[in-house]
């Protein structure tokens, strides 16, 4: 079965919806395209893999394992996850108010670093910046 033919089953099943729309242009780089993926809540949280070339990756849900990165663009998640990956090559992270229940990996090379976390602290945290500032 192709990628494309298990999407349309899963949506046909009511686990997945991605609705894309164009959104604004950023100097430079064209047009943009915003997307949204819908997971309907269940038992268990499911695993998240995202990644952009540029623009913003923003993730609000409780998931399993989420790992997130972006060429040049900003990552915003909230919600919480079992382990959470999040890189900006030249951009910004802001982790606002996630619960990470066991290994949080958060890197920028050029940008910002901002993690608020709420609950126990991950039994691993490893937050990177190679030039920018890191709030935690």
């Amino acid at each position: 079965m192709t990628d494309r033919e298990q999407v349309k089953e899963m949506a046909a099943a009511g686990k997945l919806s991605v609705d894309a729309v164009p959104s604004s242009s950023w100097p430079g780089a064209g047009s943009s395209m915003h997307v949204r993926v819908t997971v309907p809540a269940e038992d268990e949280p499911v695993d998240l893999r995202l990644s952009g070339d540029a623009g913003a990756l923003s993730v609000e849900g409780d998931f399993d394992d989420v790992r997130l990165d972006t060429e040049a663009g900003v990552i915003e998640v909230s919600g919480s996850a079992r382990a959470l990956w999040a890189a900006s090559e030249v951009g910004a992270v802001d982790l606002d108010g996630v619960r990470v229940r066991e290994d949080l990996d958060v890197h920028t090379e050029v940008g910002a670093t901002d993690v608020r976390l709420l609950g126990e602290a991950p039994r691993r945290v490893s937050v990177t910046s190679g030039a920018g500032a890191i709030e935690a």
